[in-house]
């Protein structure tokens, strides 16, 4: 999304306790959320990290290393390693 307040792009992980269905094109429920919060001036960075994200989740053993992560430490290694 694109907020005019906001003056850099910000992003958010969730992992859900409870799966949520989400009428999503795998019938599977969603319980890996992210969120890419970009300024109303983006010249499209936030459209490059939307495309990575996708392509790491894609990944069913990226997931599942989220899945298994234990604390918020881990799940911030997996998310920043390159």
């Amino acid at each position: 999304a694109k907020l005019a307040e906001l003056t850099r792009t910000v992003t958010y992980f969730a992992r859900l306790e409870e799966p949520v269905d989400y009428d999503s094109l795998d019938d599977e429920p969603v319980d890996l959320v992210f969120l890419i919060l970009a300024p109303e001036s983006a010249n499209g960075d936030h459209l490059k990290l939307l495309a990575r994200v996708s392509r790491a989740f894609k990944d069913a053993e990226f997931r599942e290393r989220l899945r298994g992560a234990e604390d918020a430490s881990a799940l911030d290694i997996l998310l920043n390693q390159d």
